[in-house]
C-alpha cells in the first residue's frame, strides 16, 4: 500500500500536474484517499485540530470553515475535541462525498478556491478557517488567501498546516511567505505564530502557520 499511496501522491503535489489533474485523481481515489494517507503516516490532521483546539479553548460553538477539507479527516479531530459547526469548502466533488458521509460538516461546497470566484460565503462569518494540505503544488493558489480573509472574523484565526517545502513549489512563483507578508504589510492579517513538527506526511517536516485577522 505505501508503494501506491507514494504514486497517489506524485499525482497530487507533482510539478507540473496542475489543479485540473490535481482535483481528477483525488475525485477518483475517493475512499481509498484515507487508506494511502494513513499509509504515508498522514499526521497534519491531528496538528491542525490540536492547534485550533489551543487557540478556540472551550468556545465549542465557534463557527469554523474548513478549506481544503477533503474527505473530512480535519473535522474528524475536531469532532474528538469537542468543535461541531464546521463548514467544509473543498474543489474534489469524490472526496467531498465522502466527507459528507460521515455528517461533520453543516454546509459544504464544492469549489476550487482561488482561481477568480469568490467562495460563497458572507464577509466575516467565521471565528476560524482550519487549511490542512490545501497549500502546494497545483492546491490553493495565493491568489486565495485574501478571499479566505475575507469571511473571518476580525479578531479570528487562520490555521494552516502544511509541508514545510510547499512554501517554496513553483507553483508559487517567487514563494509563498513574500506574498503572506505583503498581505500583513497591507494590514488584511499578522503572523501569530508559527512552527515546524516532524512529519507531516511521508516523512517529510511539516509547519503550523497561523495568522490573526485584522
Amino acid at each position: 500500500m505505501t508503494e501506491e499511496a507514494t504514486e497517489a501522491l506524485k499525482q497530487y503535489i507533482g510539478i507540473g500536474v496542475g489543479a485540473e489533474n490535481a482535483i481528477k485523481a483525488y475525485s477518483e481515489h475517493g475512499v481509498k484517499y484515507e487508506q494511502y494517507v494513513k499509509a504515508l503516516n498522514y499526521n497534519g490532521p491531528q496538528q491542525t485540530a490540536n492547534t485550533a483546539a489551543i487557540l478556540l479553548k472551550e468556545n465549542y460553538k465557534a463557527k469554523i470553515l474548513d478549506v481544503g477539507a477533503g474527505s473530512g479527516l480535519v473535522a474528524e479531530e475536531l469532532s474528538k475535541l469537542g468543535y461541531s459547526n464546521i463548514d467544509a469548502v473543498d474543489a474534489s466533488e469524490g472526496l467531498l462525498n465522502v466527507a459528507n458521509s460521515k455528517g461533520l460538516y453543516g454546509r459544504i461546497v464544492c469549489q476550487l478556491v482561488g482561481h477568480g470566484q469568490a467562495m460563497p460565503f458572507d464577509d466575516k462569518t467565521y471565528d476560524m478557517v482550519v487549511i490542512c494540505g490545501a497549500m502546494g503544488e497545483n492546491h490553493i493558489p495565493k491568489a486565495a488567501l485574501p478571499d479566505i480573509i475575507r469571511v473571518v472574523k476580525p479578531g479570528g484565526y487562520i490555521v494552516n498546516v502544511f509541508r514545510e517545502e510547499a512554501l517554496y513549489v513553483p507553483w508559487y512563483e517567487d514563494g509563498l511567505q513574500p506574498y503572506m507578508n505583503k498581505l500583513e504589510v497591507e494590514g488584511l492579517w499578522i503572523e501569530f505564530s508559527r512552527h515546524k513538527f516532524p512529519i507531516f506526511i511521508a516523512n517529510k517536516e511539516g509547519l503550523v502557520l497561523v495568522h490573526k485577522v485584522l
